[in-house]
């Protein structure tokens, strides 16, 4: 449990000497964030990574830890209460090494030592990488580095319908930047009206893509810690805490009625556009880029009919209206 760096040695010459402990428990024992190195990416099978000949991105941390301790949220207790950024330096060797255009920087947030985070755009801007990440520091400065470092979207957290919240998603556009709002559903401070509200909100502030999750009781959160004393908890399933079913009781309606309603936000959402013709918007903004800059791949037409690995039934195509850039996309994908 925790960390590896400095400790798999230890567990493997206790597997030789025939002394395998059942837990090894490095919870609230991080190791020196230096520690941290470049992943076995040569180990990846790259071909169960894709879909239809298009690399899916790769996942990266350029930091650990968080200062935060949110309400539904484990990282504080996985990573330690205390962000730990890596060496600028380290981060831009380990992601020059990726065999990949497209990154997912995994970080909880990017947005916990603005001057970190401002020195880390300015020294991958080179790399021309484009990447995902989640909240980035809502300042221009920030922002326009974040668009010069290769930013592609960003998760941003659609938590109420203020004017905050609409102005944030703005200015992430006005940078080019993408943006995917994250819905969280069930809280306390939540009746049926509340969310009804919030999901009529997304359509007024235009996000690219929407992720609605139930909220989950995890264990070592306060959230968790709250349910369970009050005596609200009553699946105790694992495979049900997936963000997706209620495994508790709601303060302001029934746990049939949250079902629902996390239900009915996904269909209402895309109920225009698909999510995948969405996605495929994001795809073409960022191709377009990578042609602009030389970067560009062009899939790999062996895997044209697989995806992750399993053969891709060709006579079940999406019917999209495609504008003339994204015309250009498939066109120099093929």
């Amino acid at each position: 449990m925790g960390e590896s760096e400095g400790r798999s040695e230890q567990v493997i010459q206790d597997w030789k000497n025939g002394c395998l402990k059942k837990i090894y428990n490095y919870i609230g024992n991080q190791p020196d964030i230096a520690s941290v190195g470049p992943c076995r990416r040569d180990l990846y099978k790259r071909d169960l990574y894709n879909h239809k000949g298009v690399q899916m991105v790769d996942l990266f941390n350029a930091s650990r830890g968080c200062r935060f301790s949110c309400y539904p949220c484990a990282v504080s207790y996985l990573g330690g209460r205390k962000f730990r950024p890596r060496p600028v330096d380290k981060v831009v060797e380990d992601m020059a090494g990726i065999d990949n255009n497209r990154l997912f920087i995994v970080d909880n947030s990017l947005a916990q030592d603005k001057q970190w985070e401002m020195d880390l755009f300015r020294a991958i801007a080179p790399l021309k990488k484009k990447w995902i990440s989640h909240t980035i520091e809502d300042d221009p400065e920030v922002l326009d580095l974040a668009a010069k470092a290769g930013a592609w979207y960003v998760y941003q957290a659609v938590y109420d319908t203020s004017d905050y919240i609409k102005e944030r998603v703005k200015r992430y556009h006005d940078y080019g930047i993408g943006v995917e709002g994250t819905i969280l559903f069930g809280l306390d401070n939540q009746t049926e009206d509340d969310i009804k509200r919030l999901i009529d909100f997304l359509g007024e502030i235009d996000l690219d893509l929407a992720e609605f999750t139930i909220f989950a009781p995890f264990p070592h959160t306060k959230g968790h810690d709250d349910l369970l004393r009050q005596g609200r908890i009553f699946d105790f399933d694992w495979d049900h805490y997936n963000a997706g079913q209620v495994v508790y009781q709601p303060k302001h309606m029934t746990p049939e009625k949250l079902q629902d309603l996390y239900e009915y936000a996904w269909k209402s959402f895309y109920a225009s556009e698909s999510q995948e013709a969405k996605m495929f918007r994001l795809f073409c903004n960022v191709a377009l880029r990578e042609m602009e800059e030389g970067t560009y791949r062009p899939r790999d037409r062996r895997l044209a009919n697989k995806s992750f690995g399993r053969d891709v039934d060709r006579s079940k195509r999406n019917v999209n209206v495609r504008t003339e850039s994204q015309k250009l996309i498939v066109k120099n994908a093929e």
